[in-house]
């Protein structure tokens, strides 16, 4: 609860929607009472804006405590990961990858990154739900309603500020009402703007983390077998049909590895990016093992160089 919410003479926007509606609960609190009593001789078109004003911050309260309910475990880790007993135990239910990435075929036990499948694909549909609603209720209209309310002095062109004389506007129970819900919505609509923000960019990053766990698997297991690929035949000087064999599997793996690592390398930064200056953070070791391939992959690709070259050379002399 929020100090401006804490105040004594502070009505919820639920009761106020009440009181344009239905009427004052006869079970609030005198104060309440007293507050809300006077809205009842507001007219037809008062009554509109007011219910829109206390639906619209009721809503977006609700849309707040909401969204905070949703559970987050504060990494991206799949959770075979991070339970050595659970692993153990199950090993079928979910893999590395999350298992699949296909929306269409997903249940309890697909997990992508520490969530599962099902969840994020029913949070993603959610945010869309609000703010598409946020967008229905059209608070920038509101705003200019509340503000009308209040008329501005301005200064004639040329007169100073000591000759202008402020005056003091009162305000009808009814403006009161309305303006008084309203500043309980400002700080809660930034506030759902920083949870939708926030849950955005972790469910887009957990659409990523399966693809690119999966593609860490394939690079790594790929890069074994290219230091396989890598033992020339048996007996090179007998058969330069099989030198140049050897010389195309081992350009076709270089080829292969460096589109694996380039595409892995993208999804990394993407998720980097997105996370930026955020207090999300992805688990380190995806990091070091990413760096891990890059380094093998560049020894390997030394390496490869080189035999290629002696190879030419032994071609060459014989």
């Amino acid at each position: 609860m929020t100090t401006y919410e804490s105040q004594p003479w502070a009505v919820s926007p639920s009761a106020t929607l009440q009181a344009f509606t239905d009427g004052i609960d006869p079970a609030a609190a005198p104060e309440e009472q007293q507050l809300l009593s006077g809205i009842s001789n507001a007219s037809t078109a008062e009554k509109d804006l007011g219910v829109r004003v206390a639906s619209a911050t009721k809503k977006i309260k609700d849309w707040c405590a909401e969204l905070e309910r949703w559970t987050w475990s504060d990494t991206f880790e799949p959770p075979l990961h991070r339970d050595p007993y659970i692993q153990e135990k199950d090993t079928q239910r979910v893999d590395r990858d999350g298992a699949s990435t296909d929306k269409n075929d997903v249940d309890g036990s697909t997990y992508w990154g520490s969530l599962p499948a099902s969840e994020v694909l029913a949070y993603g549909a959610r945010i869309d739900e609000i703010k598409e609603e946020l967008e229905d209720l059209n608070m920038d209209e509101l705003k200019g309603h509340i503000l009308d309310m209040y008329p501005m002095e301005r200064p004639r062109p040329g007169s100073g500020y000591g000759n202008k004389r402020a005056e003091l506007h009162l305000l009808d129970d009814f403006s009161y009402v309305v303006t008084h819900t309203m500043l309980q919505a400002l700080p809660c609509l930034s506030y759902l703007s920083q949870l939708t923000s926030v849950w955005s960019i972790r469910l887009m990053v957990l659409h990523e983390v399966p693809h690119f766990l999966a593609g860490l698997d394939d690079v790594t297991k790929a890069m074994r077998q290219g230091w396989d690929a890598l033992d020339l035949p048996d007996d090179p000087q007998n058969s330069t049909k099989a030198l140049d064999g050897w010389k195309e599997v081992i350009t076709e793996t270089r080829d292969s590895l460096q589109n694996k690592i380039t595409s892995l390398g993208r999804k990394l930064d993407r998720m980097l990016d997105a996370l930026e200056g955020m207090n999300d953070v992805l688990p380190d070791n995806w990091i070091d093992e990413f760096e891990a391939v890059e380094a093998n992959y560049s020894k390997w690709a030394a390496d490869a160089q080189k035999r290629i070259f002696e190879l030419d050379m032994l071609m060459t002399c014989t």
